[in-house]
């Protein structure tokens, strides 16, 4: 299902064009060790806020902050404050207000620093009788210790 999801937003953004990107949504990270049951597994609490309403987000995964541009041809690109993701799980669909938040288990003691980065798709269209073009919503960078 993921990959289903985001073949399907890459093959968007290769068929539409897009719109400049911005900064404009806000991601934080909060780790919870526990519960007592299961000491060896921790919750990874992740939410987005200020992003467009009614959009799917996901969320880059990568081992460094040195940013990259992916090339989706032509005038698309996305730009990402992440270098080479290695995972981009599927947070969600945004609310009204354009929240998301989704809680994932990961196991404790990995020893392992990485960056997060909330990336959101909105397709805009300004009237019936133009073309739809999507817009890339980014987050900041998010650290966390694993």
């Amino acid at each position: 299902m993921l990959k289903r999801l985001l073949a399907t937003a890459v093959l968007l953004a290769l068929a539409l064009p897009t719109a400049a990107q911005d900064a404009c949504s806000e991601l934080s990270l909060t780790r919870e060790i526990g519960p007592r049951d299961n000491a060896a597994m921790s919750s990874m609490i992740v939410e987005v806020a200020g992003a467009p309403a009614l959009s799917p987000t996901w969320l880059a995964i990568g081992l460094s902050d040195e940013g990259m541009v992916l090339d989706l041809g032509g005038d698309r690109i996305l730009k990402l404050g992440i270098a080479q993701p290695i995972a981009m799980p599927f947070l969600g669909r945004t609310n009204e207000r354009g929240s998301v938040s989704r809680t994932f288990m990961i196991p404790n003691n990995l020893d392992l620093l990485v960056y997060t980065q909330a990336i959101t798709v909105e397709m805009r269209q300004t009237d019936v009788s133009s073309r739809a073009t999507l817009a890339f919503c980014t987050s900041n960078v998010a650290r966390m210790e694993l």
